[in-house]
């Protein structure tokens, strides 16, 4: 009885260091590879979770960058739009000035002919009037001579000078004071409007 006992005890023993020195790091060596069997899953589902945020990312720039260009070609456009608007219309602006500036130069240049040929026109006769007045009425009077010649010098050069004087202030002088002075009232006219329009149009209405 002793002898079983003893033998159960040894058999128990050695079962015991049997599966300490076996069993055991074999569990802990398969239970180790299943943690890191676990741990390399993880860290590969980990790796493919950031390739994937990574590919997002990439896509989600790509997209922010297209829409930006988008509105970026769409702002160009729009602004190339209204500066070819804009450039239309200056050039009606300029081409309306430019037609207008050269009617009225034209209308101008017309007027400008018509008064001279007017002037012309009624120079001649008075031109005429005074020589034929001075050269065939006074002068042969301020150049007479004989019986009573003292007087009619007299009287013939005081009508000469007179009539020359006459001729030559109506012929230079008037004509040219009047351009002056009209030049000048145009100007002051002009300078006047132009005060006086802004404030009529900034006066309150009622």
């Amino acid at each position: 009885m002793t002898t079983l006992r003893n033998v159960i005890a040894l058999c128990l023993l050695l079962g015991s260091c049997i599966y300490l020195t076996g069993v055991a790091p074999v569990a802990a060596a398969a239970e180790g590879d299943t943690k890191e069997s676990r741990a390399a899953s993880a860290a590969k589902t980990a790796r493919e979770a950031g390739q994937r945020a990574v590919q997002a990312a990439n896509e989600a720039v790509a997209v922010a960058a297209e829409e930006s260009s988008q509105r970026a070609y769409e702002d160009l456009r729009a602004a190339a739009q209204r500066a070819e608007a804009d450039a239309k219309q200056a050039a009606q602006e300029a081409s309306i000035a430019l037609s207008a500036a050269a009617q009225a130069n034209k209308m101008a240049a017309a007027r400008a002919a018509q008064r001279a040929t007017e002037a012309a026109a009624r120079l001649r006769p008075i031109l005429m009037t005074s020589f034929a007045f001075i050269l065939l009425g006074v002068l042969p009077l301020a150049i007479s001579s004989g019986a009573g010649a003292i007087g009619r010098q007299i009287l013939g050069t005081a009508v000469v000078g007179g009539t020359t004087g006459a001729s030559v202030i109506g012929f230079f002088l008037i004509p040219v004071t009047y351009a002056v002075f009209a030049g000048g009232l145009r100007g002051a006219r002009r300078k006047a409007t132009e005060v006086i329009a802004p404030d009529a149009a900034s006066a309150p209405q009622s």
